[in-house]
C-alpha cells in the first residue's frame, strides 16, 4: 500500500504545478510595464488591433471603435482594449457636425464567455470619448465581453467584443513530455517488478519543472502611452471643431496677432464744451408777432436763412391814424383816376375832329387843283379860283389849330402814382450762423419785444474738449500738441489741437484743465458730453487684434486661436484698451499667431454651450491628464 499512496500523492501534487506556479506572480499594469519601455532591452513593440462596430439603440445609432493590445495575446498575458464611442448625429448639429464623441458617461464590462467574470467600470481614457480596460484572460479560446454604455436620463446601449487567446504550444508539449516520463517510469516499474522510489521522485520533479515552465506568466512588454497622446489625431480633438463648408457658411476670417509700434499715451477724462461766442441770441426788431413756425430744437439753420417771420404790432392810436391816411389816399386816388379819364375823353375828340380837318384839307387841296387848271384854259374864272384857294387855306388853319390843341392837352401835368395804403412792416430773422437751434422761448402767434431772446443757435462747426490733466501730465499735454478724443456715442477717434491751459489747478484732485480744439462739422460732439482723451507720447510696441476677435466668457476676454483647418481653442488675454476696430492685448500669445476674426461670436456660443452642456472647456490649454500608470483601475 506504501508505495500506492505515494504514487497518488506525487500525482496530486504533478497535477496541481500549473496553479502554484501561477499562483506567485504579481501582475503589474500594463501601464506600468509600458512606462519603463525605454529602460527595458527585451520590451516587444506589438502593433493594436482595430475594429469598428455600428449600434443603434433608441432610435440613436453610435459608432464604437475598438484598439486591442497586444493584437494576438497569449494565455497570462494582460490584454488592454478600449472603446471609442461616438454618436451619429441626425440631423447634424450646425457647430458639431454629423459625429460627436460621447464623454463623461459610464461604461462597465464584464467578461460572457467562457466563464461568467464581472471586470467593473471601463476607466475614461484622455482621448475623448475613449474608455479602457485591463484584464488578464483565465483562460485560452475564445473571449467575449460585454459592455454597458449607461449617459445620463438615456436607456443603456449594449455591445460586445470578441477576441481569441490560444494556448501556447509549450503548455501541449509539457503535457505531453510529462505523459511519456510517466509513462517510461510505469514501464520500467511492471518490468522491475518493484517501486523505484528514486526514479519516481526524480520523474515527478522533471514533469514538475516542465509543466512550471509550460504555466509561467509570460508578460509582454507594450509601449502604451505614459500621458495624453501627441499624435495629430489626438492633437485635432483639442478645441472646438468647425467643418470648413461651416466656416465658409459663417463667413469666418483669419487674422494673424499682429505687433505694431504706437506711441505711448496718457488717457485722461474729458468734456465737450462750446467755445465763447458760438452761442447766438435771436431778438425781434420792435414790438412784433411771430408769424411763421416754430422751429423745433436741434433743427440746423445755414447762415443766411429765415428762422421766423415777424410782424409789426402798433398801438390803438397809430393803428387809427394808419386807417385815416389810407382813407384820404384813397380818395385822392378816385380823384386823380378821374381826372385822368376826362383828358382821355378830350384827347379822343380832339382826334376825331383832326382826322375830319385832315380830310377836308386833302379835299380842298383837290378842288384847289382842279380850279387851277380850268383857271388856266379861260374856263374858269379867277374869282372862282381865288375863292379855292382861300377855302383850302382856311381847312389848312383849323388842322393845324386842332394839332396844338392835342399838344396842349398831351403837354398837361401827369397825374402822380400814390403810393399804396400804409400797412403793418414783417421782416424776417436771419440766423447769422450755422447752427442748431439749442433754446427756443417763444411760439406761433405770441406777440414779443424787443428785449426778450427768441431763439438761441448754437454753433457747432467747431467745439472744446476740456481735459483734466494731472499735474505730472501737464508738460506732456502742452508738447503733445493734439490729442484723439473719443465719446462713448461716437468712438473715433476725433483730433483735437491744443487750445490753452486754464491759469490754475484743482487744489483737490491736482489736475489742471486743458482744453482743445476739435473741428465738429458733422455736429456729432454735443455739449456736455464726457470723452477720453488720449494725449501722445514716446512709441512702444504693442500686440493688436480686431475688436470684433474678442469674446468675453466666464468674466474674461478670449481669442481663438487657429490649431488645425478645422480646429480652433479659446485663448485667454487681457485687453489693454481699443482704439475703434483694433483692441491692444497682452497675454500669452505671439505675434503672427491666427485667429478668428470675424465668426468668433458663434464660436463663443457653442463653448458656452459645451461648457454649461458637458463640463467646462480650459480657454488656455488643454488639461494635463495623469500618466496610465496613476489610474486607478480594477483588472
Amino acid at each position: 500500500m506504501k508505495p500506492v499512496f505515494m504514487t497518488v500523492i506525487l500525482t496530486l501534487l504533478l497535477l496541481t504545478t500549473p496553479s502554484w506556479a501561477h499562483g506567485g506572480e504579481e501582475h503589474a499594469d500594463i501601464r506600468e510595464e509600458a512606462a519603463h519601455e525605454m529602460t527595458t532591452s527585451s520590451a516587444v513593440t506589438s502593433a493594436p488591433k482595430s475594429s469598428v462596430q455600428e449600434v443603434s439603440a433608441n432610435g440613436d445609432r453610435y459608432v464604437i471603435t475598438f484598439t486591442q493590445q497586444p493584437a494576438e495575446p497569449i494565455l497570462g498575458q494582460e490584454v488592454q482594449i478600449e472603446a471609442n464611442v461616438v454618436q451619429v448625429l441626425n440631423p447634424p448639429d450646425p457647430l458639431l457636425g454629423d459625429k460627436v464623441t460621447v464623454e463623461g458617461a459610464e461604461l462597465s464590462v464584464s467578461q460572457s464567455e467562457p466563464t461568467t467574470l464581472p471586470l467593473g467600470d471601463a476607466h475614461a481614457e484622455e482621448q475623448p470619448g475613449s474608455y479602457g480596460i485591463h484584464f488578464t484572460p483565465a483562460d485560452g479560446g475564445a473571449v467575449r465581453l460585454s459592455w454597458v454604455l449607461q449617459q445620463a436620463d438615456q436607456t443603456p446601449v449594449k455591445f460586445d467584443y470578441s477576441f481569441t487567446v490560444p494556448k501556447p504550444w509549450k503548455v501541449k508539449a509539457a503535457w505531453g513530455f510529462s505523459a511519456l516520463v510517466l509513462l517510461a517510469m510505469l514501464i520500467v516499474t511492471l518490468v522491475r517488478r518493484r517501486m523505484l522510489w528514486g526514479a519516481w521522485l526524480a520523474a515527478l520533479v522533471i514533469c514538475g519543472a516542465a509543466l512550471t515552465y509550460a504555466y509561467r506568466p509570460q508578460t509582454q512588454e507594450v509601449k502604451v502611452p505614459a500621458g495624453r497622446p501627441t499624435t495629430p489625431a489626438a492633437e485635432e480633438e483639442r478645441g472646438l471643431r468647425i467643418p470648413i463648408d461651416l466656416q465658409r457658411d459663417l463667413e469666418m476670417t483669419i487674422e494673424p496677432v499682429r505687433q505694431t509700434e504706437l506711441s505711448r499715451t496718457i488717457r485722461v477724462p474729458g468734456t465737450v464744451r462750446i467755445p465763447e461766442g458760438s452761442t447766438h441770441n435771436l431778438h425781434a426788431r420792435f414790438s412784433s408777432r411771430i408769424l411763421s413756425e416754430t422751429p423745433r430744437i436741434g433743427r440746423v439753420y445755414q447762415r443766411g436763412e429765415q428762422v421766423a417771420l415777424m410782424e409789426e404790432v402798433l398801438s390803438t392810436s397809430d393803428r387809427a391814424s394808419l386807417r385815416g391816411q389810407s382813407i384820404d389816399l384813397e380818395g385822392r386816388r378816385l380823384e386823380f383816376a378821374t381826372r385822368r379819364l376826362e383828358l382821355k375823353r378830350q384827347m379822343a375828340e380832339l382826334e376825331t375832329e383832326r382826322q375830319v380837318a385832315a380830310s377836308e384839307v386833302t379835299q380842298r387841296e383837290l378842288d384847289l387843283s382842279r380850279s387851277k387848271q380850268l383857271y388856266a384854259i379861260q374856263a374858269l374864272p379867277k374869282k372862282e379860283l381865288q375863292a379855292a384857294r382861300t377855302a383850302y387855306d382856311q381847312a389848312l388853319t383849323r388842322l393845324a389849330g386842332l394839332k396844338r390843341q392835342q399838344g396842349i392837352v398831351g403837354d398837361s401835368p401827369a397825374i402822380p402814382d400814390l403810393p399804396p395804403p400804409t400797412s403793418l412792416q414783417t421782416y424776417s430773422l436771419i440766423a447769422p450762423v450755422r447752427g442748431a437751434v439749442a433754446k427756443v422761448e417763444a411760439a406761433q402767434g405770441e406777440v414779443v419785444e424787443p428785449s426778450k431772446s427768441l431763439y438761441t443757435l448754437v454753433d457747432l462747426s467747431r467745439v472744446w474738449v476740456e481735459a483734466r490733466v494731472s499735474e505730472k501730465d501737464l508738460a506732456a499735454a502742452r508738447g503733445a500738441g493734439r490729442a484723439e478724443i473719443s465719446t462713448v456715442a461716437y468712438p473715433g477717434p476725433f483730433v483735437g489741437t491744443f487750445v490753452s491751459v486754464a491759469p490754475g489747478l484743482d487744489p483737490e484732485t491736482r489736475t489742471a484743465l486743458v482744453y482743445f480744439q476739435v473741428d465738429n462739422q458733422d455736429g456729432k460732439l454735443l455739449e456736455g458730453m464726457s470723452a477720453e482723451v488720449d494725449l501722445g507720447g514716446a512709441p512702444e510696441k504693442v500686440l493688436t487684434v480686431p475688436t470684433e476677435a474678442l469674446q468675453t466668457f466666464d468674466g474674461e476676454s478670449r481669442v481663438f486661436v487657429k490649431i488645425a483647418d478645422d480646429r480652433f481653442e479659446a485663448l485667454t488675454v487681457s485687453v489693454v484698451r481699443s482704439q475703434g476696430d483694433l483692441s491692444i492685448i497682452e497675454g500669452e500669445i505671439r505675434p503672427g499667431t491666427e485667429i478668428v476674426a470675424k465668426g468668433a461670436g458663434a464660436l463663443a456660443s457653442e463653448l458656452s454651450r459645451r461648457s454649461t452642456g458637458q463640463g467646462p472647456i480650459k480657454g488656455n490649454s488643454p488639461a494635463t491628464p495623469a500618466p496610465h500608470g496613476e489610474d486607478e483601475h480594477t483588472h
